[in-house]
């Protein structure tokens, strides 16, 4: 049943052999012992009182009857004044009052261990006692407090009771759960779990109450979920439960479910609870598993760790800095040996250990930080900036080292191979290997290797063309820079590859490229090249084919048309004094064909062929249409009417293509086998 929020609490300084006393603060205690000095003036007034009744018994004759009463009378009220100033009540509204009840329900009434009967007194500020022989309780404090008293021990003495049979796990959720259950009954109702864990007692006023309250009870357990963990070992099951159950208790308040080590399975642990915190609660006592099992981490020392320990080499950790500082901050650290090697371990639970591994990182770090060294093996990049071919490199080691004075620099050999040792602090080291790699770096600038192409323009305009060794020897002379070494620059041929190779800094790559640049142009200003598209080339060369030839002797120019296939580009160079007025014509040639397009007509015989040579001129004149035919004539074959056969292709403008086609198609039929009578009605 549930304990009303009653009057103001007082406190009680009697005793009683069925009850204890409530805990009290300090403060409280205080009071008391004021309260106890005051009632002990009150006792001494009141036998002074009583010794002068006796002296005037003595006196004035009174009986000896009416003296023992009037002496029981004072006494009586001298031990009521205690009670009544004992709970801060006034003695005028002090009472006391009996409740009997039966000798089976006394129990209900006492509580375990006198817990009921505590409640009463602090909720209603009075004292109880209970005789259990006479099954009486008696009740003192402040009238309308007793009487309350008396009427809610009436109430206990009247409960019913429903037993839920459960099994351990399932009484101990309920437990766990007991407020929870309590506050879905209804007023009055309790649930009581047995000391046996066997089962649950449900109490209510009555037996419906009780009947329903049991039915919760119950509905409750039908909720819950059972999950059961296998533990590694069966010490685990020990640290889940933690001495004296701490450990467990911990784990049900925190977890909110109720956890027990399995019957007869030693390493099995129970999870009985809410279906959503059954995995909640696993969880945790895996966690538990981690942060309470112990476990050893061992580190095998080599003589660096040790000297990062400050151990001597007797390996004596006393003084040893270092370990002192790791067994400052870790519960279990020792030396040990296996197999005559030394390691250092460390005992503890997985968060310790973590501790243990973060201290010895920041340990060991420290040490490197301090006592750092590192070899870096040269490169030849490296050789070449420290000049190993002019003395082994030791002029350059001792300026690295006036560079870095705190660094030890040392250039080592092992096998033939070189290296550089470098030792002390991590960032003076660092510093040190920068210095050095930067000597490397301006190395490799001052010594670049850069292979330039040269196309045939630029071999032309270096006179380059006929390979002789006096034009290459003059070519060099025109790209070397004054101040650059003479063997920095060398022309390479490989077959038709020509190649300038320079070996220097950047600048000097750079300034034998703007040379060949300027040259070239200077040489391309009075030369010029382009590329002649295939369908230009017979407006480039003209009806007669003999239009550049022309070109260059009007305007005193040498004009080259590289060979090649019909019907493909072909390269034209220009070289002399009248190169920009060939230039023009060519270019107006090349713009006036751009957007020509091409016709083909077919050759089957020798008479169509002859043709078709004699129509070039006419379809130029009356059409503006260029021609060329791909036919391989073979003068043995002279007389074979099929021996010459091929096309006859027309290129120009596309409205004017089909009247040449068909122009050439009535000159095929109008020719006799030696003549072209039609031709000259062509347009």
């Amino acid at each position: 049943m549930r304990w009303p929020a009653t009057t103001a609490r007082g406190s009680w300084a009697g005793t009683s052999c069925v009850s204890c006393r409530p805990s009290r603060k300090k403060a409280e205690v205080a009071a008391k012992a004021d309260k106890a000095g005051k009632l002990t003036k009150a006792a001494i007034a009141r036998r002074k009182e009583i010794a002068d009744l006796e002296s005037r018994v003595k006196i004035s004759g009174i009986r000896h009857g009416e003296a023992v009463d009037r002496l029981a009378s004072l006494e009586w009220e001298l031990a009521q004044r205690k009670v009544a100033e004992s709970l801060g009540v006034e003695f005028a509204d002090y009472g006391e009052d009996e409740y009997t009840c039966d000798s089976s329900k006394l129990g209900l009434i006492i509580g375990k261990q006198g817990a009921t009967i505590q409640k009463i007194q602090s909720y209603y500020n009075v004292y109880v006692e209970v005789n259990n022989r006479t099954c009486v309780a008696l009740i003192k404090g402040a009238r309308a407090q007793v009487q309350q008293a008396k009427e809610w021990i009436a109430k206990l003495a009247t409960e019913e009771t429903v037993k839920v049979n459960t099994s351990q796990d399932q009484c101990g959720a309920v437990q766990l759960y007991k407020d929870a259950l309590e506050a879905q009954l209804a007023d009055g109702v309790r649930v009581d779990p047995h000391p046996s864990r066997k089962f649950v007692t449900v109490v209510a006023l009555d037996k419906a109450a009780a009947e329903a309250g049991a039915e919760v009870v119950n509905k409750f357990l039908a909720g819950l979920a059972t999950e059961t963990l296998e533990l590694t070992a069966t010490e685990d099951v020990a640290v889940v439960v933690g001495k004296q159950g701490r450990t467990i208790s911990a784990l049900r308040e925190r977890t909110g479910c109720w956890i027990s080590s399995a019957d007869g399975q030693a390493r099995l642990v129970t999870v009985l609870g809410p279906p959503e915190k059954v995995e909640g609660a696993m969880e945790a006592i895996v966690a538990c598993l981690k942060d309470q099992k112990k476990v050893t981490e061992y580190i095998e020392l080599d003589d660096e760790k040790r000297q990062a320990l400050g151990i001597q080499r007797n390996w004596r950790v006393n003084g040893a800095k270092g370990f002192q500082a790791l067994a400052a901050a870790i519960p279990r650290l020792e030396i040990s040996w296996d197999k005559n090697k030394p390691y250092l371990g460390c005992t503890g639970n997985e968060s310790q250990i973590e501790s243990f591994k973060e201290a010895w990182d920041k340990l060991w770090k420290a040490y490197q930080w301090e006592n750092a060294w590192e070899e870096v093996e040269l490169d030849e990049a490296m050789k070449g900036g420290l000049d190993m071919d002019k003395d082994y490199g030791k002029a350059k080691i001792a300026e690295l080292q006036q560079r870095c004075p705190k660094a030890w620099i040392e250039l080592k050999w092992r096998q033939s191979t070189p290296y550089v040792l470098l030792q002390g602090r991590r960032d003076e080291v660092d510093a040190a290997k920068l210095v050095l790699q930067a000597t490397a770096m301006e190395y490799m600038l001052n010594n670049i290797r850069a292979v330039l192409p040269l196309g045939p323009v630029e071999r032309d305009a270096l006179g380059l063309e006929g390979g002789k060794w006096t034009a290459k020897r003059m070519a060099l002379e025109q790209l070397r820079p004054p101040d650059a070494p003479r063997n920095a620059i060398d022309i390479v041929t490989t077959g038709a590859e020509v190649t300038v190779t320079v070996k220097g800094n950047q600048q000097l790559i750079d300034a034998v490229t703007a040379r060949i640049q300027e040259i070239t142009h200077k040489c391309m200003a009075e030369n010029w090249a382009t590329v002649v598209p295939a369908k230009a080339v017979q407006r480039v060369l003209g009806p007669k084919g003999d239009a550049l030839t022309k070109l260059g002797e009007t305007h005193d120019a040498t004009v080259v048309l590289q060979a090649a296939p019909p019907g493909s580009d072909r390269q034209l160079v220009v070289k002399g004094p009248g190169t920009p007025a060939v230039k023009a014509a060519v270019e107006a040639a090349i713009q006036e064909s751009e957007g020509f397009e091409e016709a083909v007509v077919e050759i089957t015989n020798r008479d169509d062929a002859v043709v078709a040579s004699r129509l070039r001129q006419r379809l130029r004149k009356n059409f503006n249409v260029d021609s060329w035919s791909d036919v391989d004539r073979d003068d043995s074959k002279a007389g074979d009417a099929t021996a010459t056969s091929g096309h006859l292709h027309l290129i120009g403008p596309p409205d004017a293509l089909p009247r040449a086609v068909k122009g050439v198609q009535q000159a095929y039929e109008g020719s006799s086998r030696m003549g072209t009578m039609v031709i000259r009605d062509i347009g």
